[in-house]
């Protein structure tokens, strides 16, 4: 969204006499202290509170600050010679300017000289802790793909023993009934009925509420800085309704299981009884889905045991006392049962 930017005003840079101490000096009035005499250093100017705030009157900006190279005075863009020494300003450069600050329209920004200056020179401790924690973060992140790839790549081979079998295969059934289902009411489909409809959230809109709205100061580098209002527009979220509708609908789905299980050689499918078998009628049945798994038990010269599961050719030749050989993993004792090969 696109930020508007009101007429800027203009107000005077503050600045601390560095030899006698007299605080909050004109920026562009108070090239030098009133009080002393010392010139002022540009580059100590700081942005002055809300209540000390002094306007700048048909201010005309002409540019940055210069530096005299002779003797680091600072004096105005169109200055020709020094005003302290007198040296010529051709190669001058512009002073150093304080960076925009942006603070709330809404709630008075107030901040003393110090915490100005720790701003400014105060070493960036919580980016270079941020830094730290990113280091941090990067060598462990190292050592855990380390551990993750020995854990997959370091095995030994071992040698192993078929002590035993086990199957399971599964009939799984779903029945035609009455299925409790909402849907927007647009979207009900012709077979629902027992409806019933209540106004629910079904999305949300932004809507304008008013501005938000930022005060930004930018230092102009002769003295002053410009101060400008940044309004942007505010959004509230408000919910969109519709009717949603609650209904009944005659639909297929699971109902239950039919398991068989053993631990030989001779697996079979379980024994099915259907009602009404693949009958669209309330309470007859139909077989959704069938599944099986084999597996086998292996055990080491430590008579430590290991579970594989194999596709079931391959688990009837695995006969009980035969000896393969497997890859196990170093770090977590895992079997890689797609390496099972039989001992030569």
């Amino acid at each position: 969204m696109m930020m508007k930017t009101p007429q800027t005003k203009t107000y005077e840079m503050l600045w601390d006499c560095a030899y006698c101490n007299t605080a909050k000096l004109l920026g562009k009035t108070h090239r030098f202290c009133p009080n002393c005499g010392a010139q002022q250093e540009a580059n100590k100017r700081y942005y002055p509170a809300d209540d000390e705030k002094v306007a700048v009157e048909d201010h005309r900006y002409i540019g940055a600050d210069k530096t005299c190279a002779a003797c680091q005075t600072a004096n105005a863009a169109d200055a020709a010679f020094c005003m302290q020494c007198g040296a010529a300003l051709s190669d001058a450069i512009q002073v150093k300017s304080l960076r925009a600050e942006l603070q709330s329209a809404r709630k008075p920004f107030k901040q003393s000289k110090q915490n100005q200056s720790d701003k400014l020179e105060t070493p960036p401790v919580v980016k270079k802790s941020r830094q730290f924690l990113f280091l941090w973060l990067g060598l462990a992140a190292v050592v855990l793909l380390a551990v993750v790839v020995l854990a997959v790549f370091w095995t030994k081979v071992q040698t192993l023993v078929v002590t035993g079998h086990h199957w399971s295969r599964a009939v799984l059934v779903e029945d035609y009934a009455p299925r409790h289902e909402s849907a927007w009411c647009e979207q009900l489909p012709q077979q629902a009925y027992a409806l019933s409809r209540k106004q629910e959230t079904r999305s949300y809109q932004q809507i304008a509420d008013g501005e938000v709205c930022q005060t930004q100061r930018l230092d102009q580098g002769d003295g002053t800085y410009v101060e400008k209002e940044l309004c942007q527009p505010k959004y509230r979220r408000e919910p969109v309704y519709a009717d949603k509708c609650y209904y009944q609908i005659d639909r297929w789905a699971y109902a239950r299981t039919i398991t068989a299980k053993g631990d030989d050689l001779q697996p079979y499918w379980p024994k099915v009884q259907l009602q009404c078998a693949n009958q669209p009628r309330i309470g007859c049945e139909r077989e959704q889905e069938r599944t099986a798994e084999y597996t086998v038990i292996l055990q080491n010269q430590q008579q430590q045991a290991y579970d594989c599961p194999v596709a079931q050719e391959k688990w009837q030749s695995l006969a009980n006392n035969s000896t393969w050989t497997a890859e196990i993993g170093k770090l977590l004792n895992d079997i890689r049962c797609d390496s099972l090969q039989p001992l030569d």
